[in-house]
């Protein structure tokens, strides 16, 4: 087993939260870094900005509440991520009876049993998300379930 890693974790506001030791093959959390923390004492907090911490006197005061963005829409999952997301949706075997059933276009089911990845516009996703009745929104929050699972 690999040595761990210190790995510095932020909020979302990028200001210090706490450190972590994970394996460095492994992905690193979301708002972290490698980058050791300068020393600070008191009220002062460290703040990850361009490349480098910078100690602050003391924790800003948030005028509003913003909201993190939403997710970026994967254009591509691999197959397992695709299954994945379907199964945890309890979609999966409603897509495999739409599959498996006489009539089915033979592009879609070789798609279906062949594809190694499945792009969101393409005309397999199109085509089949039509058949189940789910929208472009549902469609896409399926690829971002799918996208988190590893």
């Amino acid at each position: 087993m690999a040595d761990l890693i210190s790995v510095y974790v932020c909020g979302s506001d990028w200001l210090f939260d706490h450190v972590e030791q994970l394996d460095p093959t492994g992905p690193l959390p979301h708002y972290s870094t490698l980058t050791p923390v300068p020393p600070i004492s008191g009220s002062e907090v460290a703040k990850y900005q361009n490349g480098q911490w910078v100690v602050l006197p003391e924790r800003p005061i948030k005028s509003e509440v913003v909201p993190d963005p939403a997710p970026a829409i994967p254009q591509e999952v691999t197959r397992f991520q695709a299954r994945g997301a379907l199964y945890q949706a309890g979609l999966l075997d409603k897509v495999e009876a739409f599959i498996a059933a006489e009539g089915t276009d033979m592009m879609l089911k070789l798609a279906w049993q062949d594809a190694q990845t499945f792009k969101r516009y393409s005309p397999f996703i199109t085509g089949v998300g039509q058949q189940l009745g789910l929208t472009d929104k549902q469609l896409d929050a399926l690829f971002v379930a799918a996208s988190l699972i590893e």
